[in-house]
């Protein structure tokens, strides 16, 4: 026994083992939990869901499929100020005591602080954080939390080598602590069809329009500016090229301002958030993605699952997904005529595109598939089990 729980791997016993996020709101994170969840190993785990600063729309889809679910209310607001209820963590414990907890599995600043400062209250033998993105905005204090609750982390799940290398150097902590997991779909939601046309016909997109697209939430750091400031130019060569921009986020309405200013409305569609993605991309010709920062971009393998040609920004995350000129286009969104050059140059090639688009999806069911995510998972929690399982168990 350790502090109440019973270690166990390997016993033929489940393993209890909770996720605790932010919330579960419509996020490339949160999708993602919702994956993890609907493919985990129900009779190998016990599996359990907490949020700490909100429900959110997914919360439906957990419980949907059967999965405990509880939101712990863990912040408190006065004004810009925020603190954590110091009984929010003890009730998030005593449900991890209740369940019999083992492995806890972190996600987001807040999960990630409140889920392990609960966990090693009530105990847990296993707890594991996750880092999803290159966070350059995170503060001193951030780092501070983050590194004192390094001490008492097994393990830190990274989406990807470049997370991986970010987050040990920002937070001075070892790469040994890291495991790199990158994030994978389930390739049976992405298939090409009918879908698209009907998305094209609804938004009043023509077969002959070019259509570039993105699926993001908008914010500052996803880069849309720079392709808004290129479709005047870009329509004086290509008539009919189009954007559509799946989401809905903070820095929408000011994205909204300068379509108006350049004079692009006609151009542009916003659908703001929708829940049938796969569709939405199978109506673009080409997908991009300006941003200037990422973890492991799950739109960019949802649009080449879906055997979409991907324009992206140079990032160490994206090099590690996009082979350029092979399953993908790497440019630099900073440099506005090698990007315009490079969109004119794919819309005038389309058996480039369908070719680049087919090799684009076989680079997704070689890696990033939801099974090999979820057996990245797995195996990380039973080795962590193992080395704590006591002699003889």
């Amino acid at each position: 026994m350790q502090g109440g729980h019973r270690v166990v791997s390997g016993s033929g016993k489940k393993i209890g083992l909770m996720v605790v996020s932010n919330d579960l709101l419509i996020g490339g994170v949160q999708r993602n939990i919702v994956a993890y969840c609907r493919n985990f190993d129900r009779e190998r785990f016990d599996l359990s869901v907490a949020t700490v600063c909100a429900e959110g729309p997914l919360a439906g889809e957990i419980r949907e499929l059967g999965i405990p679910y509880d939101f712990v209310p863990a912040i408190g607001r006065m004004g810009p100020a925020r603190w954590i209820h110091p009984s929010a963590v003890w009730k998030l414990a005593r449900i991890m005591r209740e369940r019999n907890v083992q492995v806890v599995q972190t996600r987001l600043f807040l999960g990630n602080t409140i889920g392990r400062m609960a966990a090693r209250r009530a105990q847990v033998p296993v707890v594991v954080a996750a880092e999803h993105s290159t966070y350059f905005h995170k503060t001193f204090m951030h780092r501070w939390i983050d590194r004192g609750l390094a001490k008492r982390t097994d393990s830190i799940v990274a989406v990807s080598k470049e997370v991986r290398r970010f987050s040990a150097d920002q937070e001075n902590l070892s790469p040994d602590l890291f495991r790199v997991v990158y994030n994978g779909l389930d390739l049976s939601r992405f298939r090409h069809g009918e879908n698209g046309k009907a998305v094209r016909s609804q938004l009043g997109l023509a077969p002959e329009d070019f259509v570039l697209g993105s699926v993001a939430r908008m914010i500052k750091e996803k880069n849309y500016q720079a392709i808004l400031d290129m479709l005047p130019e870009l329509e004086k060569k290509l008539p009919h090229i189009r954007l559509l921009l799946v989401g809905d986020g903070p820095y929408k309405s000011r994205l909204e301002a300068p379509v108006r200013r350049l004079g692009v409305g006609r151009m542009v569609r916003f659908t703001g958030e929708r829940d049938d993605i796969p569709a939405y991309l199978d109506a673009m010709d080409l997908f991009v993605l300006p941003s200037r920062r990422e973890g492991l971009p799950t739109a960019v393998l949802e649009a080449m699952a879906l055997g979409r040609p991907v324009l992206v920004n140079s990032l160490p995350q994206v090099l590690e997904i996009v082979t350029n000129g092979v399953d993908g286009h790497i440019v630099d969104f900073d440099r506005p005529e090698q990007v315009m050059d490079r969109i004119l140059g794919l819309a005038a090639d389309r058996e480039g595109l369908e070719r680049t688009g087919r090799t684009a999806r076989e680079r997704v069911q070689s890696a990033f598939t939801i099974e090999k995510m979820v057996q990245g998972y797995a195996d990380l929690y039973h080795e962590l089990l193992d080395a704590k399982a006591p002699a003889g168990v």
